[in-house]
């Protein structure tokens, strides 16, 4: 709306009112999230949405759900990457393990204060060069940013500003021998999300095990012996 806005000012046509484009947008999100089931799954952000949107979104009980971390077959590797903001600075973070859980290497970078999304796909992007850097040919690869993993995959329509680096991706994956890449929930993916805090307390493109700090540890413990994570 605010493209096509700019383009009927550029041709000499009768600007709307601010206002106007504004409910525009606004009729078009209500009209797309309206198609959504919000009732699926039940959580704050689903509720808040439909509050601020004045759709439907019936909360019942549920069963509390569940997720792990999943350790990766004998001959792949698992890269787990994860992105944040805090108080106007970024920071990418994530790392490898073997099939018994066991930390290859690890990163945790600061990084201007992007979309986050886009400091998603920085991060899915820096694990798999360091991945091929380290020689590991077999490679998977979770963020819990689904909108980046959709992206990846073509499921969903690239964002103009990710395209140069969705297409560094992709061509990475290219010159890769075997790769999968998917999503994971949040709350299993502890150990990146420690690593992507600005704050992190170890800071380098390429850590090594032994730098590993006592909280991490603690996190790819629980993650190593399939620790349940509740779903918030």
């Amino acid at each position: 709306m605010i493209w096509r806005e700019r383009n009927s000012r550029l041709h000499g046509k009768h600007p709307c009112h601010k206002t106007s484009t504004l409910h525009s947008c606004l009729s078009i999100i209500h009209s797309r999230l309206a198609h959504l089931h919000l009732d699926d799954v039940i959580s704050r952000k689903n509720v808040a949405t439909a509050a601020n949107f004045g759709l439907p979104c019936i909360q019942v009980k549920t069963d509390a759900v569940f997720c792990s971390w999943i350790r990766p077959d004998h001959e792949f590797y698992k890269i787990n990457t994860d992105a944040a903001v805090h108080n106007g600075m970024g920071g990418i973070g994530g790392l490898i393990r073997n099939s018994m859980g066991e930390v290859q290497v690890m990163f945790s970078l600061r990084s201007g204060c992007e979309e986050i999304h886009l400091l998603e796909m920085k991060a899915i992007l820096h694990g798999i060069i360091l991945a091929r850097t380290e020689g590991y040919e077999s490679i998977w690869i979770e963020s819990d940013s689904l909108v980046a993993v959709n992206v990846i995959l073509e499921k969903w329509e690239c964002p103009w500003k990710a395209i140069p680096i969705v297409e560094e991706i992709r061509d990475a994956l290219r010159n890769t021998q075997n790769w999968k890449l998917s999503h994971i929930w949040r709350e299993a993916n502890g150990a990146a999300d420690f690593l992507s805090k600005p704050d992190c307390c170890c800071k380098g493109a390429v850590l090594l095990p032994s730098t590993i700090p006592p909280t991490l540890r603690d996190i790819l413990d629980l993650d190593a012996a399939g620790h349940l994570y509740p779903r918030v």
